[in-house]
């Protein structure tokens, strides 16, 4: 089950990371579309910026020399500064997109680094069953010892404390019973070799 989880997230960041993939090229190429359009408006708002720039100098001279009146002048400076305005605002928009981008690079990682994260963290739970299960599927012995019986038959399914093998300590006297007639009881005598089977 555990690592079929790790399979299923493992799997859902190779999906996201293609999705990822394909998301970053359109939005790249949505984003070149756009700044190349920015760029253009920028190219033709700085003409303007300037062709008023220079038409204010020359209004501002021809006022000093009375030629011309001051609300011409003032209308060409509201122009002016409208289209600086203008240039300003297609630059600030220009840099909002690589803002834009790397806020959104920024997502793709984060989102990456929390599917890593789960993967990480059902590894982790991965490790601890995989440690619980050595430590439950071991089966360990109370003392020295040697197995004398099996108690359960092969894949029998046993629970905590149950006893699954007969065990005699090495050295351990062995003790048997056993039930005799009389007559055969009268003739056992202390120190007699016993063959049991």
């Amino acid at each position: 089950e555990a690592q079929r989880l790790q399979d299923q997230i493992g799997a859902q960041i190779a999906e996201y990371e293609r999705s990822r993939d394909a998301e970053r090229s359109e939005f790249d190429a949505l984003q070149q579309i756009q700044r190349n359009s920015l760029e253009n408006q920028l190219e033709d708002a700085q003409e303007v910026a300037t062709a008023l720039e220079k038409r204010l100098r020359h209004n501002e001279e021809l006022l000093e020399n009375g030629i011309t009146n001051v609300a011409m002048v003032d209308d060409l400076r509201s122009q002016f500064y409208q289209a600086r305005q203008q240039t300003a605002a297609i630059e600030t928009e220009i840099a909002q997109l690589g803002l834009d981008r790397d806020q959104r690079v920024t997502r793709w990682a984060q989102d990456i680094l929390t599917l890593a994260t789960s993967l990480v963290e059902v590894s982790g739970r991965v490790g601890k069953l995989e440690e619980e299960l050595a430590l439950l599927s071991e089966i360990i012995a109370p003392m020295a010892s040697k197995v004398v019986s099996t108690i359960v038959a092969t894949g029998t399914h046993l629970h905590r404390g149950e006893t699954a093998f007969g065990l005699v300590a090495p050295n351990a006297e062995l003790e048997a019973i056993a039930f005799l007639s009389a007559p055969e009881a009268k003739r056992i005598q202390p120190g007699m070799t016993v063959r049991l089977s």
